[in-house]
């Protein structure tokens, strides 16, 4: 498969509702141990089994950053993020990445990467705000 045809199928990852059959619980521990997280939606590759969601939970007071929950596999990774908005992009930069399983960094960073890119500004949006729009840049 050519360049041409990689870039017309996709990533893989979609901007979707989760139907309730495959909403699950993660125990994040973030920002303090027993933290419980359950999405309806989020970011999801069926295929590879991986999904990615926001987590709007409380965070560190004076951070200027979003937290994300991936599910790599089964796996639950902790992604911290900065996004910056420039001359009609969004640029995300990963601040920190963390785990608990024995997984490699590089493939989860290169997943997170399609993920993000997916995402966008906003991830899912059930009102269709148009910021399917903006130019998106992963800065890791």
């Amino acid at each position: 498969m050519g360049l041409l045809d990689a870039l017309k199928k996709g990533n893989g990852y979609k901007n979707m509702e989760l139907n309730v059959r495959d909403i699950r619980e993660y125990n994040i521990d973030y920002p303090e141990e027993g933290t419980k997280f359950s999405p309806s939606c989020g970011t999801i590759n069926e295929k590879k089994n991986m999904s990615l969601f926001r987590y709007d939970g409380p965070s560190e007071e004076g951070k200027d950053t979003q937290m994300f929950v991936f599910d790599y596999n089964g796996v639950v990774v902790l992604a911290e993020m900065k996004m910056e908005l420039a001359r009609g992009e969004v640029h995300w930069y990963l601040v920190n990445l963390q785990t608990k399983s024995a997984v490699s960094m590089t493939d989860v960073t290169e997943e997170l990467r399609d993920a993000m890119t997916e995402y966008g500004y906003e991830g899912y949006n059930p009102m269709g705000s148009g910021s399917s729009k903006i130019k998106v840049r992963i800065d890791f």
